[in-house]
């Protein structure tokens, strides 16, 4: 009876908190970017991308991994074996073998009280076997899984392994603050900073564990377990709220806010910024670049003292969104399988493409006229675009043929 009791009350505490998650996670995951190969991938707002370092090819890479057009991608992480690691959160903890194009559904269990998913974090031991996260639980692609700790007002928000093959977690917890957890040997120790909520973690080539946190950047020293706090005023880098962070190959910590690149080398800070730098909310380092996903959906690569942005193409569900949520300088309507538009400016042609992107209509207008009617009966069905040519360019727009 006490255990259905203690039970019953962990159930309706998290239920009743489920908001308070949501509200806190949502949008500030920050592994979005890994590499594999001569490739950057991209948990971007518009689906999953790739970037080729060889020739500058971005593609959106959704349907190749196997993905929906909807998903929400809350982390990718790629191993030493080829394969990406994807967190959805309308779904569960996704593996793709980029060897093989196969992918296959690792993991799926959404918190109680939610419908969503937090996959956060992963990250593989010296073996190769990889961990993803899962709110409160770390677990092994084996299947495996243990809680970080006893709190469940928490997320792992990121994870990493030292060079003693250990398993650190970065944690944003309501209850205690943020939570530098060892897991080493499946006795996790727990040592918690308080008044903090980590995003990131990066591990120096010291052991020395490096938090991005919303109330400032903090090291924590594995040996010692003693933090250190980084205040803006002492150290003379900009205050602002960094959510990221990593560690390039020589030994330098690269944090980002979301409108500053912060570089330490062992002894001072040195920020950087441009004109629309907005919205970071990523870093990674590798080789002499250091990449920043923006959630202005641009991929950034800084690269000796310079910025250069990436436009980073959407799927087709969200290109098609983007028609039906610009703005229109025409009523469009279809009833009776007659579509309808008009506007104030004149009308040349108008063009009718199916789901399927075939133009099924074309209709010519005379000069002037600021109506046009094309009949539709039998030609298509669903969703359909109407392409209008006028006198300022050129407008498309959804419609619902019947």
């Amino acid at each position: 009876m006490k255990v259905l009791y203690k039970l019953l009350s962990v159930m309706l505490f998290v239920a009743f908190y489920a908001d308070a998650f949501a509200f806190y996670a949502d949008g500030r995951y920050t592994n979005r970017l890994t590499k594999t190969g001569d490739y950057i991938f991209v948990a971007s707002e518009n689906g999953l991308v790739r970037y080729d370092k060889t020739n500058g090819e971005c593609v959106n890479f959704t349907a190749e991994a196997s993905m929906a057009d909807y998903t929400t991608f809350t982390m990718v992480y790629g191993d030493s074996r080829g394969r990406l690691f994807m967190g959805s959160q309308e779904d569960g903890v996704y593996c793709c073998d980029l060897n093989t194009g196969q992918t296959a559904k690792m993991w799926s269990f959404g918190m109680f009280g939610t419908d969503k998913f937090y996959y956060f974090a992963a990250a593989e031991d010296p073996e190769g076997v990889v961990v993803y996260s899962d709110a409160v639980f770390y677990i092994r692609e084996t299947g495996e899984y243990s809680p970080v700790h006893l709190s469940m007002v928490a997320f792992i928000m990121d994870m990493e392994f030292d060079s003693k093959g250990r398993l650190w977690i970065a944690v944003s917890d309501f209850a205690y603050g943020a939570l530098v957890y060892d897991a080493w040997q499946s006795s996790g120790s727990d040592y918690f900073l308080e008044d903090n909520n980590a995003t990131s973690l990066a591990i120096d080539r010291n052991d020395r564990i490096w938090l991005a946190c919303d109330n400032g950047i903090i090291s924590f020293d594995s040996a010692t377990r003693q933090a250190t706090r980084y205040d803006p005023g002492e150290y003379g880098f900009p205050g602002a709220d960094y959510i990221a962070c990593d560690v390039d190959d020589d030994g330098n910590v690269w944090f980002t806010s979301t409108h500053y690149l912060l570089k330490y080398d062992g002894e001072k800070f040195e920020s950087h910024t441009v004109y629309g730098y907005n919205g970071a909310i990523s870093v990674l380092c590798d080789g002499d670049d250091v990449w920043v996903y923006s959630t202005d959906n641009k991929l950034i690569r800084f690269r000796d003292g310079e910025f250069a942005f990436i436009d980073m193409p959407a799927t087709e569900a969200a290109r098609v969104e983007e028609i039906a949520d610009g703005e229109r300088e025409f009523s469009v309507r279809c009833s009776g399988g007659v579509l309808s538009v008009s506007g104030t400016k004149g009308i040349s042609r108008l063009n009718v493409y199916d789901a399927a992107g075939r133009c099924v209509r074309s209709v010519v207008c005379n000069d002037g006229e600021t109506t046009a009617v094309a009949e539709l009966s039998g030609l298509c069905s669903g969703v359909c675009v109407a392409e209008i040519f006028h006198d300022g360019g050129r407008t498309t727009s959804l419609f619902m043929a019947d």
